[in-house]
């Protein structure tokens, strides 16, 4: 079947009608789009939406501290011998990842801060003041730092389930569980 040669002869006004389509097809193809996005919307035009601030490290590290308590359960019972000298901060505690281990220590930087020792009064270790280290496996508790001085000292917060961070004198250390060793960290 052949088509009647007017059908098939490229005027001037078939020309004019290819380009004008040509041109605002894509115009009105997006425009319907965007109106119809509009209408299937899930937030509705008349609520705000607000961004969020990104939490900081020190909140992500707190937020993995209770995490980790809530997964390995309170703090055991140490037969008197508290986790800090004041029952009411056991809160210091942290669990390693592994719900192995629980390091922490007795009194936080903050105590020294606001009641130094007087600088004329030796300085004389107590027993339970230090950083330490509790072994749920055997049940044990090692004494990670023992302090000399009237030094700032604390737990900051586990690595991984084998090692923690610790400060001293505003200088950060590295425990590591498995042979006991510490190394001083690099910035």
């Amino acid at each position: 079947m052949q088509l009647p040669k007017s059908f098939t002869t490229v005027t001037p006004l078939s020309k004019a009608l290819a380009l004008i389509l040509f041109v605002s097809l894509p115009f009105v193809g997006f425009l319907l789009g965007y109106r119809y996005n509009k209408s299937i919307s899930i937030i509705p035009s008349d609520v705000k939406v607000v961004e969020t601030q990104r939490p900081s490290q020190e909140d992500l590290d707190k937020l993995e501290s209770v995490e980790n308590n809530l997964r390995c359960g309170q703090s055991p019972s140490l037969g008197g011998y508290y986790l800090t000298p004041n029952q009411g901060m056991d809160s210091y505690a942290v669990w390693s990842p592994d719900c192995r281990h629980i390091a922490w220590s007795t009194l936080s930087e903050a105590f020294f801060q606001f009641f130094p020792s007087p600088s004329n009064l030796s300085y004389e270790p107590r027993g339970w003041e230090g950083i330490f280290l509790y072994n749920s496996c055997n049940e044990e508790i090692d004494k990670v730092y023992t302090p000399e001085t009237d030094t700032l000292y604390s737990f900051e917060k586990w690595l991984d389930s084998n090692s923690f961070i610790y400060n001293l004198d505003n200088q950060k250390y590295v425990y590591f569980v498995d042979d006991g060793s510490s190394q001083l960290l690099n910035n």
